[in-house]
């Protein structure tokens, strides 16, 4: 196991870049007046299901986060205008998570600033670094699942998004 902290290695380098995006991120909806959005994939998951509206646990497994920490998450971002509770009409005695207004201008500058972020990171990559980079997250994703890792649940695509 790395007990030292170097700065050249490939885990202190992956943490580093996790970390500066999602300051980076962070700081942008912020100063964009949409700080409240904890966890903007909730909002990008909400976005991409039929009817705009998700069960918390649905949430959670898509952000890969427990079912607590989405509660918290989605108790923020309702408290900020952005989500809000409706009755499910299959089973009235469950609640679905869905968007305000506000909470869908909120995932739309959240989308802006996930692109915007993208696209100047891979600045001055050529196709075939993007792609071989994709070739060695999968790789890594593989070699996670065969230890037990969890991959997060992918959201289903609606027709409406």
């Amino acid at each position: 196991m790395l007990l030292e902290c170097e700065q050249d290695t490939v885990e202190w380098l992956f943490r580093a870049f996790e970390r500066m995006h999602h300051n980076y991120i962070k700081q942008e909806l912020t100063r964009r007046g949409f700080g409240m959005a904890s966890h903007p994939r909730i909002l990008f998951m909400l976005k991409s299901r039929p009817g705009h509206t998700a069960s918390q646990k649905q949430l959670a497994d898509f952000v890969g986060i427990s079912p607590p920490t989405a509660a918290v998450s989605i108790r923020r971002m309702q408290k900020a205008g952005l989500l809000r509770r409706v009755e499910d009409t299959r089973d009235r005695r469950r609640k679905l998570v869905t968007f305000t207004a506000k909470g869908l201008r909120a995932v739309l500058e959240c989308e802006t600033v996930f692109d915007r972020t993208d696209h100047a990171v891979f600045q001055g990559f050529s196709e075939q670094e993007i792609e071989l980079l994709k070739k060695f997250y999968r790789r890594m994703l593989k070699n996670l699942k065969h230890l037990g890792a969890q991959p997060p649940t992918l959201p289903k695509r609606s027709s409406d998004s």
